[in-house]
């Protein structure tokens, strides 16, 4: 089995990894948005702001 880029671990050991993460996350959402998801959008936006808050728990 492929070992997995982003965990939650991962996450919060190392902050250059977060921050792709959040770009590709960013990025979905934007997609999302123009592609007219944007109940799809907003969920995926919310999901964010709880990741990167409780990962601001670690700085």
């Amino acid at each position: 089995m492929k070992e997995r880029k982003f965990t939650y671990q991962k996450l919060i050991l190392d902050k250059e990894l977060r921050e792709e993460f959040f770009a590709y996350l960013d990025r979905l959402i934007q997609m999302a948005v123009k592609a007219g998801f944007t109940e799809a959008a907003r969920i995926h936006a919310l999901n964010r702001k709880r990741i990167r808050d409780e990962l601001e728990l670690f700085d």
